[in-house]
């Protein structure tokens, strides 16, 4: 199975996935951090109290904090990410050299499949990991903070999504249909 296949490609390097998608989490969370501190931020202003002051000071320093620790952390994802690309890239190519050289081909179009190939498996493995990664991270994050600040807003969207996929489903054959009819029209 295809999905079993891109697995394999990992098989021994789970510690470092680990060690990524941390400093992915890291690399990521001012994303998340800035939008709930600027809320913070706003509400203390609009209704000062005699806290208001720490309250805006605090969320600055935290906002600030998490923005300087963006670059350092997204190189130390590059590396921790370039490394196990570099292994799988390098397991790959001597998998490949082993079961084509057996074949008589030769080398100059060997040695370009091969480079092909495995830039191929390596890009894909790279977008889908962080892709995924990204994807279900950010809903998660979604999900929890709209979770703590409104369940009401939770709720509206647990009931319009999924009306908005279907809406898109049954509109998408005819518009695409309308779209091509257009095309050649033209």
């Amino acid at each position: 199975h295809p999905i079993k296949i891109l697995c394999s490609f990992y098989k021994g390097k789970q510690k470092k996935l680990v060690e990524t998608g941390f400093f992915l989490i890291l690399q990521r969370s001012p994303i998340w951090i800035i939008p709930i501190a600027t809320s913070n931020i706003i509400n203390a202003a609009t209704n000062p109290d005699a806290g208001s002051l720490e309250i805006i000071l605090l969320n600055v320093m935290v906002a600030l904090l998490f923005i300087m620790q963006n670059a350092g952390t997204n190189y130390l994802a590059t590396v921790a990410f370039a490394s196990v690309n570099r292994g799988i890239e390098g397991s790959l190519r001597n998998a490949m050299v082993r079961k084509l050289f057996h074949k008589e081909v030769q080398s100059g179009r060997l040695q370009s499949k091969i480079m092909r190939d495995v830039e191929n498996v390596t890009e894909l493995l790279n977008q889908i990991f962080r892709t995924l990664f990204f994807f279900v991270l950010d809903i998660s994050v979604i999900i929890v903070i709209t979770l703590r600040k409104s369940p009401m807003v939770f709720l509206f969207f647990l009931v319009v999504v999924p009306f908005a996929v279907l809406t898109m489903r049954t509109f998408k054959k005819p518009v695409r249909e309308k779209n091509q009819e257009f095309r050649s029209e033209m």
